[in-house]
């Protein structure tokens, strides 16, 4: 008799428990994407939504891009903050599908740039990226081809497309060093929660050759049937099973999070207080939740750069760049822009992808800006990065000081100017 009681209140607490989990996690995950439960296997897809970024964002080829003819403001984030703060600034895509360089365009061609944020300078005005700064120090042309969170891989591909119609003497291919995550990806979802429209080209090393895996979703109506390529897709993708899988909270939520605590323990801890503070508080809330997200995508990040093979991906599709380079005849350089973050961090605790930048050295021209940054006084470094909500995206400045970095990289090869070019190296 008092071992069926206590069996009973055993599994009366139990019941209770995964009850208020249940209520506990999905009402956490209604503001918080990246807080993940089984519906998001196969998240909605939102006609209007996807309507939208049919019109404005998506490539059948490369996924998404800014299309021709198009503008857009947006507004720098603030550290630590939930909601963005800070000037509003604004960006037009010209009719080459670039991002327009105003007084620069009717100069001669000489450099075209392909890659991430950081190469289609985000957060500054057209005339604040640093392709304007260095279409003033070489009194030319710079095209502006960057695209946000690409990775190296859909820079590239970007890159073979556009090259045939403006075929500039120099190319510039630029990442930040968190692109070692993105190539590992065919669906953006499965690393970044939430990024349902995020599909996407990859590479592959196959007996050490590097081989283009098309995008599945290229067109509109597979996004409506899409269970149908998902098989496909979760094979293809390295995260869903490293990441996207260990963080789901499913029934039971039991054991779910407590398989998942390492992660969504401290996460659940965060959004809580969080809530607490919005209850009790009308002010700005510290998004401290935020704040573990990216930390624990820079731990992933950094992890990658100690394995073999995603290091040996990503110089196999900087080889294949150079290659490109040496068909096309034009010189390749490639920039590795840090975040604000990486700067801090490396500072304190040491250069995490060094190793993996003396490797480039070897292959192709790099500007590396942490040659300068690391030793910069803090009151010289602050300026150079927006107070930004992802890591520190460059100001003005910072473009500025990048454009001063790449002009020095051209000089010391030898290009000062369109009608000296040498051929690529």
């Amino acid at each position: 008799m008092i071992w069926s009681n206590i069996l009973m209140g055993l599994l009366v607490f139990i019941v209770s428990l995964e009850f208020i989990l249940f209520c506990l996690v999905n009402f956490l995950r209604k503001d918080f994407q990246w807080l993940i439960l089984e519906k998001d296997e196969l998240p909605i897809i939102p006609k209007q939504a996807l309507q939208k970024f049919m019109k404005h964002g998506f490539d059948p080829e490369l996924g998404w891009v800014r299309k021709a003819n198009t503008e857009g403001r947006e507004k720098a984030g603030t550290v630590g903050e939930t909601g963005k703060s800070g000037k509003e600034t604004h960006y037009r895509i010209n009719n080459l599908g670039a991002r327009e360089n105003p007084d620069h365009e009717s100069l001669p061609l000489m450099i075209s740039t392909f890659g991430d944020s950081f190469v289609f300078s985000r957060q500054v005005n057209d005339n604040e990226s640093w392709q304007w700064y260095l279409s003033e120090l070489t009194k030319s042309n710079v095209l502006n081809y960057g695209v946000g969170n690409y990775g190296v891989d859909q820079g590239l591909i970007r890159l073979k497309r556009e090259y045939p119609n403006i075929k500039t003497p120099v190319a510039i291919l630029g990442v930040v060093p968190e692109s070692i995550v993105r190539i590992h990806s065919a669906w953006k979802h499965y690393a970044e929660y939430g990024n349902t429209f995020g599909f996407k080209p990859h590479f592959q090393l196959v007996d050490g050759k590097l081989q283009c895996i098309a995008n599945v979703m290229d067109a509109e109506e597979k996004f409506y049937c899409l269970e149908k390529y998902l098989p496909e897709i979760k094979k293809r993708d390295y995260w869903y099973e490293n990441k996207f899988r260990q963080d789901i909270l499913k029934f039971p939520y039991i054991a779910s999070l407590w398989k998942s605590r390492r992660r969504n323990f401290p996460l659940i801890g965060a959004l809580v207080k969080m809530q607490m503070q919005r209850w009790l508080s009308s002010g700005k809330v510290k998004n401290i939740a935020w704040q573990h997200i990216l930390e624990r995508n820079f731990d992933l990040c950094r992890e990658l750069y100690t394995k073999e093979a995603p290091q040996e991906l990503f110089l196999a599709i900087i080889d294949e760049f150079v290659n490109y380079g040496k068909q096309e005849n034009f010189t390749p350089i490639f920039v590795l822009f840090p975040y604000f973050s990486d700067v801090l961090f490396i500072r304190e605790h040491g250069h995490f992808y060094e190793k993996f930048i003396e490797q480039l050295k070897s292959r192709v021209a790099i500007v590396d800006p942490l040659e300068e940054l690391i030793p910069m006084p803090e009151e010289d470094l602050a300026p150079l990065y927006s107070s930004d909500f992802y890591g520190g995206h460059l100001t003005h400045a910072g473009n500025k000081f990048m454009a001063q970095l790449i002009d020095k990289k051209l000089q010391k090869l030898g290009i000062t100017n369109a009608d000296n070019i040498s051929t690529s190296e």
